[in-house]
């Protein structure tokens, strides 16, 4: 009876086994979730700010900016420095500067070709800031349509990303297109064009009546 009752069990616990696996791959791919999302949660967001009109001929600031740099960060969080690496569309802007925010000093001479980065030492202390400048980029418009620039932490270089105290350094990637229309003539340069054509237009007529 003993021997019949261990046998029915170790069946029961086989049958069990199936539904006790799938329930155990369901709870740790939502335990998987819940910290990706956790970790996307805290992440600070790096973003670049441009004007909402681009015409060609124009010359324009791209801010550069941190939103949410300390958060689920201790309170005695600084953040240190900042940095990367600038690729973007040769055939339609032209680059003509970089600028840190005030505050910031500007570290792009020791670092590497088309690389750019700032410091703040002593270190930018965690006041819960929902938002912080960190450079401007200056851009000429040399011709018309879309115009990709990338911004981004190169594996392994430790000078790149947001540099924090205590945290570890977090790598940044920005891909954004500018959308750069044709340049549109000022309203005073239109008229005296139309002018101009009005007054050949009466010369050329006065000439035929002469000549009649």
């Amino acid at each position: 009876m003993k021997q019949q009752t261990s046998k029915t069990a170790v069946m029961a616990a086989k049958r069990s086994s199936p539904a006790q696996g799938f329930a155990k791959t369901v709870l740790q791919a939502a335990l998987s979730l819940a910290a990706l999302a956790a970790a996307s949660a805290q992440a600070a967001s790096v973003q670049l700010q441009s004007p909402s009109a681009l015409q060609v001929g124009q010359a324009i600031d791209l801010q550069l900016q941190v939103s949410n740099a300390f958060e689920q960060k201790s309170a005695d969080e600084e953040l240190l420095y900042f940095g990367f690496k600038l690729d973007y569309d040769h055939s339609r802007l032209k680059f003509s500067g970089f600028e840190v925010a005030a505050g910031w000093d500007d570290d792009s001479g020791f670092l590497g070709a088309d690389e750019f980065g700032g410091s703040h030492f002593p270190g930018l202390a965690n006041q819960a800031q929902a938002l912080l400048s960190l450079a401007n980029l200056r851009f000429e418009l040399l011709s018309e349509g879309p115009a990709e620039i990338k911004l981004y932490s190169a594996a392994g270089n430790l000078s790149h990303g947001l540099g924090y105290a205590i945290s570890e350094v977090q790598a940044f990637s920005l891909n954004p297109t500018l959308q750069i229309s044709a340049a549109v003539p000022e309203p005073t340069t239109a008229y005296l064009g139309v002018l101009g054509l009005l007054l050949l237009a009466g010369q050329q007529r006065r000439r035929s009546q002469a000549a009649l």
